[in-house]
C-alpha cells in the first residue's frame, strides 16, 4: 500500500472538449466519443409535468417508494449524483487513513485529502490489509476502468472488520445496473446496506444514459443516513430529476432490454477488439486486455497516450489513465462506428 500526496485535484471525465480544440479541421458533429463509459442508447425521455419545473421539490416520498423496491432498500436517500455523496462523506468522519483503490475513480482520493485525511492506494490483493490498517475503504465494484468485480461475501468479511472498529466500508457501484440480475444478486450490497458501517452509492447516469440529470442514491444505515440528509440540505435533487429518476426506475421492461442488449454489443466489440490487438501481439503490439463491462473495454499498450492521440487524429476520442498506460474504450452504438473504430485502431497499430 502506498500513500497519496496530491496537491491538486485530478483530471476525470473524457475532456471531449480538450480533443476538439487539439484537432480543429475535425468537425465537431463527426467526433465518436467512446470516452465516458455512458450507455450510447439512454433511456428515453418522455414528457416532464410542468410542475417538476414550477415547484420546489420538497416530498421525495414516492421517489424514495420506487428507489426502495428496485434496490430491495429501505434505508436510502436520493443525491444529485454520486459526487455530491462522494465529496460529502469526508466531512462526516476526522483523521482517518482512508484507503482507496490503487485504479479508479480519482474522485474518491481527492475528497478525502482535501478534507485533511491520510489517503493509501491498494491493489486487489491487499484489500484485506487496507482493511485491517484503515478506518475507511472505498471500493468500487466492478471496477472503473479495470471490470474487476468482487463478490458480496468477500465484501462482507471486510465490512465486519471495520464495523468492529467503528470504520466504513464504501461501496461504489456506478456500474452495477449494466450487470446481469444474476451477477448483481453475486456482487451488489445493496440489499445489504443497512449493516453496520456499510455506505453503498449507486448512480442513474451510467446505464440509464443521463449523467446530465446528476441523480443517485445513497444506501447505509439510518444512523448514518440522518447526518447524510442534513449535510446535503434541502431541494438537493431538483424535481425534473427527481421525476426522471422516479419513472426510470419504474420502466423494468426497459431494464431487461437494456441489459441484453449492451451484454451483446460489448461482446461483439471484445471480440473485435481482442482480435486487433492479439493480431499485433506478436510483432509491435506489446499489450493485453485488461477487463470489461457491458460499458467498457480496457486494454494495457506501452504508447498509450500515443495511440490515444493517433485515434484522436481519427476523431476516435477514448480514455487514457496514465498511472497504468491503460486506454479505456466505451460501447460505441451501432455496427458502424464499430468498424469505424476497428478501422483506425488497425491503421494506428500498423503505423507504431
Amino acid at each position: 500500500m502506498k500513500t497519496l500526496n496530491w496537491q491538486s485535484p485530478p483530471q476525470h471525465g473524457g475532456d471531449l472538449a480538450r480533443a476538439k480544440a487539439q484537432h480543429r479541421a475535425i468537425s465537431p458533429d463527426d467526433w465518436l466519443d467512446l470516452s465516458a463509459g455512458l450507455n450510447p442508447q439512454p433511456w428515453p425521455i418522455p414528457q416532464i409535468p410542468a410542475d417538476c419545473f414550477t415547484h420546489l421539490p420538497e416530498d421525495y416520498s414516492a421517489l424514495l417508494t420506487v428507489a426502495a423496491e428496485y434496490y430491495q432498500q429501505e434505508s436510502l436517500w436520493p443525491v444529485s449524483g454520486s459526487q455530491q455523496i462522494i465529496e460529502l462523506l469526508p466531512k462526516l468522519r476526522h483523521n482517518a487513513c482512508v484507503a482507496v483503490p490503487e485504479v479508479g475513480y480519482q474522485e474518491h482520493a481527492w475528497c478525502w485529502l482535501k478534507a485533511g485525511h491520510k489517503v493509501m492506494t491498494y491493489c486487489d490483493d491487499e484489500l484485506e490489509q487496507a482493511a485491517e490498517r484503515c478506518d475507511v475503504v472505498v471500493v468500487i465494484n466492478p471496477n472503473n476502468p479495470g471490470g474487476q468485480r468482487y463478490p458480496q461475501t468477500r465484501l462482507l468479511k471486510l465490512q465486519q472488520r471495520l464495523a468492529s472498529r467503528n470504520g466504513w466500508l464504501i461501496v461504489d457501484e456506478a456500474f452495477m445496473d449494466a450487470l446481469s440480475e444474476q451477477e448483481q444478486a453475486e456482487c451488489s450490497l445493496a440489499v445489504e446496506a443497512q449493516q453496520d458501517g456499510l455506505i453503498v452509492l449507486r448512480s442513474i447516469g451510467k446505464f440509464f444514459g443521463l449523467a446530465g440529470i446528476r441523480s443517485g442514491f445513497v444506501l447505509c444505515q439510518q444512523t448514518l443516513l440522518e447526518p447524510i440528509r442534513q449535510g446535503l440540505g434541502p431541494w438537493h435533487l431538483n424535481g425534473v430529476s427527481a421525476y426522471l429518476t422516479q419513472q426510470l426506475l419504474l420502466d423494468r421492461e426497459w431494464h431487461g432490454r437494456a441489459r441484453a442488449q449492451l451484454s451483446a454489443q460489448m461482446t461483439v466489440q471484445r471480440q473485435q477488439l481482442d482480435s486487433v490487438f492479439e493480431s499485433q501481439f506478436q510483432s509491435q503490439y506489446q499489450g493485453r486486455a485488461i477487463g470489461h463491462t457491458s460499458l467498457f473495454y480496457t486494454c494495457y499498450h506501452p504508447d498509450a497516450q500515443e495511440l490515444q492521440q493517433q485515434l484522436a487524429q481519427q476523431g476516435i476520442w477514448v480514455r487514457y489513465f496514465a498511472q497504468n498506460s491503460w486506454l479505456r474504450f466505451g460501447l460505441v452504438d451501432n455496427p458502424q462506428s464499430l468498424a469505424r473504430l476497428v478501422q483506425a485502431l488497425e491503421l494506428c497499430l500498423n503505423q507504431n
